[in-house]
C-alpha cells in the first residue's frame, strides 16, 4: 500500500512543480548546447585558419632569413673586393702621378713633341679608317624602305617586301 500512497502523493503534488520551467528548460538547455557546439566548431575553424596563417608566415620568415644571409654574404664579398680595389687605386694613382711627371718632362724636351705628333697621327688614321669602313659598311648593307633583309644563306642578300 505504500506504493499507492506514494503515487497518490505524487499525483497531488504534480501541480506544485513549475511546469513552465520544466517545459522550457529542455529547450533552453538544447539551445545552449547547440550554441556551445557552434562556438566550439567556430573556434576550431579559426584555430585551423590561424595555423595555416602561421605556417605561411613561418615560410615567409624563413625565406626572408635566407635572403638576409645571402645579402650579408654578398655585402661581405663586396666589401672585400672594395678593400682590394682601394689599395689598387692607391697604387694606380701613384703610378699615374709618376707617369704624368714623365710625360711632362717628355713634352718639354724636343724629341717628346715628335712622339706626340706621331701618336696623334696614329689616332687620326684609326679614326679615318673607322669612318671610311663605317660608311662603306652602311652602304653595302642598306635596305630600301619598306623592305626587310633576310639572312644571307646562298651568298645573295635577299630582300623581301614587307606586307
Amino acid at each position: 500500500m505504500t506504493d499507492r500512497n506514494v503515487f497518490k502523493q505524487r499525483m497531488a503534488n504534480r501541480f506544485e512543480v513549475d511546469q513552465r520551467a520544466a517545459l522550457f528548460s529542455n529547450y533552453s538547455k538544447r539551445r545552449d548546447q547547440e550554441q556551445e557546439r557552434y562556438a566550439h566548431h567556430s573556434e576550431a575553424m579559426m584555430e585551423q585558419e590561424n595555423d595555416r596563417y602561421i605556417e605561411d608566415l613561418e615560410g615567409k620568415v624563413s625565406t626572408l632569413k635566407e635572403l638576409g644571409h645571402a645579402i650579408k654574404d654578398q655585402v661581405r664579398e663586396s666589401n672585400t673586393i672594395l678593400d682590394g680595389l682601394s689599395g689598387s687605386f692607391d697604387k694606380v694613382g701613384a703610378m699615374m702621378g709618376t707617369t704624368m711627371k714623365k710625360l711632362g718632362e717628355m713634352v718639354k724636351s724636343k724629341s717628346g713633341r715628335h712622339m706626340w705628333y706621331m701618336a696623334g697621327f696614329v689616332v687620326f688614321m684609326f679614326f679615318l679608317m673607322w669612318m671610311l669602313y663605317g660608311r662603306s659598311g652602311r652602304v653595302a648593307h642598306s635596305v630600301a624602305p619598306g623592305q626587310m633583309s633576310v639572312p644571307d644563306v646562298d651568298g645573295i642578300n635577299n630582300q623581301v617586301p614587307q606586307t
